[in-house]
């Protein structure tokens, strides 16, 4: 993502309430690297059905298998029209949801646990 990118993102989250201060917005962005990141920008080829179907194969029986077909479907701005799931996703997310809660009871045996963190491999605390 380019630092303009990031700044535009900043700047959405604090108009919709997101987050209260744009740590972004004293941050100058110099002529020259602009110009080397606009001249150095490489086109990124989105992925084929036999590569994404391929992908999903080879992750099923990964943990983060859920997030990771999130991550596909691509997400839209907040208060965008909603898409259904599909049923793939949403059972994938069921068995994660029940994967994390496993793991919360495992690492604190019954005490109450606080939320879990899918990004990391076994949530944190």
């Amino acid at each position: 993502m380019s630092l303009a990118r990031l700044k535009e993102a900043l700047n959405r989250a604090v108009t919709r309430g997101l987050v209260t201060v744009d740590v972004a917005s004293e941050v100058h962005i110099p002529l020259k690297a602009r110009k080397a990141e606009r001249k150095t920008k490489e086109v990124v080829q989105p992925r084929n059905a036999s590569e994404v179907g391929a992908f999903v194969a080879a992750m099923k029986s990964d943990r983060l298998f859920a997030p990771l077909l999130l991550s596909l479907m691509g997400l839209r701005m907040a208060g965008e029209r909603a898409l259904p799931l599909p049923s793939l996703v949403r059972e994938a997310l069921r068995t994660f949801r029940a994967t994390q809660a496993v793991d919360a009871w495992r690492r604190v045996r019954g005490t109450r646990a606080a939320g879990m963190c899918s990004w990391m491999n076994l949530g944190a605390r």
